[in-house]
């Protein structure tokens, strides 16, 4: 009989699925990338860039970007890419 797993801090963390362009989006975020230059090296527009970066704001529960950064770094959230099944 195995004893109870115990969850870590990093699951028993909140998570955030991300679709691929999501998890692109946040890359860049993170590398310190302003919209205008997340858009043209996604080759996307920066509505666009704007439309996931709130996706990826309101799935983090964060408000700013320093606190989407923070909350990633710190483990307080986890990212869960949202991929399509192999067929």
């Amino acid at each position: 009989m195995h004893p109870p797993h115990e969850e870590t801090a990093i699951e028993k963390a909140p998570h955030a699925v991300l679709t691929a362009r999501e998890q692109q989006v946040l890359n860049a975020v993170m590398r310190g990338e302003l919209n205008r230059e997340i858009a043209q090296s996604l080759q996307i527009s920066v509505k666009t860039v704007e439309y996931h970066r709130a996706a990826l704001m309101r799935k983090a529960g964060a408000r700013t970007a320093a606190d989407l950064a923070a909350r990633v770094l710190s483990g307080r959230l986890r990212i869960v890419l949202n991929t399509p099944p192999v067929t």
